[in-house]
């Protein structure tokens, strides 16, 4: 396969996984607001997802309609919806050969949802939960018509390997803003109801309720984020995928690939052989942003080995 449909795969999938997030933390923080619940004010969507300074942030999430309208149609954000799923598009244009015809009309069904003008009238019309809702739907659709119908070969594997670590490095993202607000103290005081939001941001809220009956309601969702093997959002489930495919793709380049099997063995092995009580003793923060970087040396060390990146 050529380097540059590798990549166009690589980053359609990894715009899309962030468009999954993005659709879904809006949507959650939507229903949860009309319950005044706003733990998981817009300030954090913006703070995580729009380049903007701190003032200007501030004043845009005093506004829920504001903060939609620049989450998802604003051309000047770079990670609005409009702009990740064109951007999408543009990369599966590129690979369109490489990609089932139904996956492709698929994608291309959702770029001209996001381009409706009646999302705007939607939102000023009161109807934001609806709108996401459908938005949403798009989404979620393109991925089980990308799992039921690509044919699992070297596209495949590149598609995943960017779905996983846009997953990871958004899940670590989500939970260093949440504890950032505790001093990343796994021991302090709080209960579930302040660990809602975020795990519904991160379709994890069920599996919570079902696996942790006791203990401590920081450390439970540290570990259910970060080392639960079970839930396919957490660090962990995503390494350990990642991992696969990486020696998929290894195969049959094993010395261009050597240090990148190496690369994914030693994050692979952080993560795993990690619990909490060594990741209390090293500090929650650094061990998130140390975790968030060795995906980003790994994004680029992919990139390097498969891409032709310099």
């Amino acid at each position: 396969m050529l380097s540059r449909i590798a990549d166009s795969l690589f980053w359609m999938a990894r715009y899309m996984e962030r468009t999954n997030g993005i659709l879904r933390m809006l949507r959650i923080n939507v229903i949860t607001s009309l319950d005044r619940d706003t733990e998981f004010s817009p300030t954090s969507i913006l703070q995580l997802y729009a380049a903007l300074d701190a003032p200007t942030a501030a004043a845009i999430g005093e506004n829920p309609d504001a903060v939609l309208l620049h989450m998802l149609g604003n051309k000047e954000n770079p990670n609005a919806v409009r702009n990740l799923v064109a951007k999408a598009r543009e990369n599966a244009r590129g690979a369109q050969d490489h990609l089932t015809k139904e996956t492709w009309e698929c994608l291309n069904a959702f770029y001209h949802a996001v381009n409706n003008p009646d999302l705007e009238k939607a939102i000023k019309k009161g109807e934001q939960i609806m709108m996401l809702t459908r938005l949403s739907e798009h989404c979620l659709l393109f991925h089980g018509v990308t799992d039921v119908t690509m044919p699992r070969g070297q596209g495949w594997h590149y598609m995943n390997a960017g779905k996983m670590i846009e997953r990871a490095t958004q899940t670590i993202d989500i939970m260093d803003i949440r504890f950032q607000r505790l001093d990343y103290d796994l021991d302090r005081p709080t209960d579930v109801t302040h660990w809602r939001n975020l795990l519904l941001s991160l379709s994890g809220y069920e599996l919570y309720l079902k696996r942790y009956r006791g203990g401590q309601p920081n450390r439970n969702v540290a570990d259910l984020a970060l080392l639960n093997r079970d839930f396919p959002r957490s660090v962990l489930y995503c390494v350990q995928h990642l991992e696969r495919i990486i020696k998929e793709l290894a195969f049959n380049n094993p010395e261009t690939s050597a240090q990148l099997l190496k690369s994914i063995g030693r994050l692979h092995a952080k993560v795993e052989y990690s619990d909490l009580e060594t990741i209390a003793q090293q500090g929650l923060q650094p061990y998130l942003r140390e975790t968030k970087q060795d995906f980003y040396a790994l994004s680029n060390l992919l990139g390097q080995t498969y891409f032709a990146y310099q």
